[in-house]
């Protein structure tokens, strides 16, 4: 009895496939803990024909910051059909990988890897290249994405609500985190109570390491 074999594999030049990627050239590890993938969509247009049919379309990653890749692999199929066709592909459900950050304390460089195989073993790949700051850091430029940067069952919070809630009292006011339930004074009072709440916990700022850049990445605390 024979037994069907895998399609040798034919690396065609990239020119054979143009791979548009969408992602986030610097990312966080926030940003993937609620829910925004750092890969977004992949957009495919055959330029020769060569390839066709069912392809599989897989992104990896590497990076030299640990042995462990810094994106979850995923995969998608999709059908690709005469010259010029295009087709998108989602990756909403991208993500980084939660083992791989765990131990990640300064920014690193990573390459992400696309490669699409048709049914035939012809294969494309593109690398690019994005910047995956470290577990506790935050990316300036998203200023007002700032309360995505909070885990909301970490520890920290309730002792910070807590504290916010006992400078209220110290203040004159009502100790209750009300939110959303107060007018525009209340917020602004709750808001400083947090703020300085927080500040208690920063007693001094870390000089910033050659690799990064405090004018766009910000001060370390």
């Amino acid at each position: 009895m024979l037994e069907a074999q895998e399609p040798a594999e034919n690396v065609l030049p990239e020119s054979s496939l143009d791979i548009d990627i969408a992602f986030d050239s610097r990312v966080c590890y926030a940003l993937s803990y609620n829910k925004r993938p750092p890969v977004r969509k992949i957009t495919l247009r055959n330029v020769d024909g060569r390839m066709r049919g069912r392809a599989t379309v897989t992104i990896t990653s590497e990076w030299t910051a640990s042995n462990r890749p810094p994106l979850r692999e995923i995969e998608k199929v999709v059908d690709l059909r005469e010259a010029g066709h295009t087709v998108e592909l989602e990756f909403r459900d991208s993500r980084l990988d939660d083992i791989a950050m765990a131990y990640l304390d300064e920014r690193a460089p990573a390459d992400v890897i696309v490669t699409v195989t048709d049914e035939q073993g012809n294969t494309v790949s593109k690398r690019t290249e994005l910047v995956i700051a470290a577990r506790n850091q935050w990316k300036s430029d998203l200023f007002e994405l700032t309360a995505a940067f909070v885990q909301s069952q970490h520890p920290e919070v309730k002792k910070i609500v807590n504290e916010a809630s006992d400078l209220l009292k110290q203040r004159g006011q009502s100790g209750s985190i009300a939110g959303d339930q107060t007018g525009p004074e209340g917020k602004i009072q709750l808001a400083k109570a947090i703020f300085d709440a927080m500040s208690t916990r920063v007693k001094s700022y870390i000089t910033t390491p050659p690799s990064i850049d405090f004018r766009t990445d910000g001060q370390q605390v």
